[in-house]
């Protein structure tokens, strides 16, 4: 038995002690992608068939995946390098962007039999959906932004830029859209009513500006600078998250792990997630100043792309095969 001062020390001591943070993300288990080898490039989500569909670049292939059953659907043979996908709710349609073929490939999203084919241009990569317009946005070629009708699949123009565009964003009214054009060292605001360059801003705070997120205004924050939204790049050389306005003004630069690939927002929490390829989600709180890591959550090797559901309040991550590592997607949950 304890003697009496040990046992009131204990008690003292537990009394003060912090208390622990719940990680905000836990894992919740993985499907696996048989037969999958190479890069796995972006992922797509029909929430009311709770299916997953994942571009597998390396592999020439779009694979399907029960998220409810957490099971493997089927294999989707697509043309060559399937990079940027959209499943369009409205229509019940999956979009595919051919890098090797440069078109959006269509496919019927209930027998997944292919529909139609939009040629574009060379490296046809990521896609962006404005439901309300019915138009699709993509990035592709030696740069420019091709605007597409998605209610008879007709390409209605583009918007030329210095280089390969990589991830966009589209602003709240889809008016408007913010390219990262890492070649150029760019951060470029488009207008695409007028198919025409509003701002240009050079990215002299990190290279290769790969992946980007938009976040709106934070009507909490008593901050002056986020009555305007942000604009959240993740830059692979060196790794920083770098944080502009949409007026192109800095914020700040924050440490990351290395080769980010995807970064989402977080809004019922405040954060946004970093899916970088060193093996770690980086997760980071919005404040007044700028971004906080608070976690550093381990994947795997390679797994630098995922998909945030919001209404399921989980993120995919899409892990590659290398050696003993299976290819699969990994579910976690988002916490408080």
């Amino acid at each position: 038995m304890l003697p009496l001062a040990l046992l009131v020390a204990s008690l003292v001591l537990t009394l003060h002690q912090e208390p622990v943070q719940p990680a905000p993300l836990v894992a919740h288990g993985a499907i696996e992608l048989p037969n999958v080898e190479g890069r796995i490039d972006h992922l797509a989500i029909d929430l009311s068939g709770e299916r997953v569909f994942v571009a597998a670049r390396g592999n020439d292939t779009v694979e399907v995946l029960d998220l409810a059953a957490r099971k493997h659907l089927r294999s989707l043979k697509v043309p060559g390098e399937p990079q940027g996908i959209l499943y369009l709710a409205d229509a019940q349609q999956l979009v595919v962007a051919s890098g090797k073929q440069g078109t959006c490939e269509v496919y019927d999203g209930a027998t997944l039999e292919h529909v139609k084919r939009v040629e574009l241009g060379s490296d046809a990569d990521n896609l962006r959906y404005d439901a309300r317009t019915r138009r699709v946005f993509v990035a592709y070629g030696e740069g420019a932004l091709g605007i597409v009708d998605a209610a008879t699949w007709t390409v209605l123009g583009s918007v030329p830029l210095e280089g390969h565009p990589e991830s966009f964003q589209l602003d709240a009214s889809a008016e408007r859209a913010f390219v990262n054009v890492p070649d150029a060292k760019q951060l470029v605001q488009l207008d695409l009513v007028k198919r025409a360059t509003l701002a240009t801003w050079t990215v002299d705070e990190a290279a290769a500006n790969f992946p980007m997120v938009l976040v709106p205004p934070d009507e909490r924050r008593v901050d002056a600078r986020r009555a305007d939204a942000w604009l959240v790049l993740g830059c692979r050389s060196p790794a920083k998250l770098v944080v502009r306005t949409t007026k192109g003004e800095r914020v700040g630069t924050f440490e990351l792990a290395g080769d980010v690939d995807d970064l989402f927002h977080d809004a019922k929490r405040a954060r946004v997630l970093a899916v970088c390829g060193a093996g770690f989600v980086d997760v980071f709180a919005l404040e007044a100043a700028g971004l906080r890591r608070v976690a550093q959550v381990a994947t795997a090797a390679g797994a630098r792309t995922g998909l945030y559901v919001p209404e399921r309040e989980q993120l995919l991550v899409a892990v590659p095969h290398r050696d003993a590592q299976r290819a699969e997607v990994r579910v976690f949950d988002v916490r408080e």
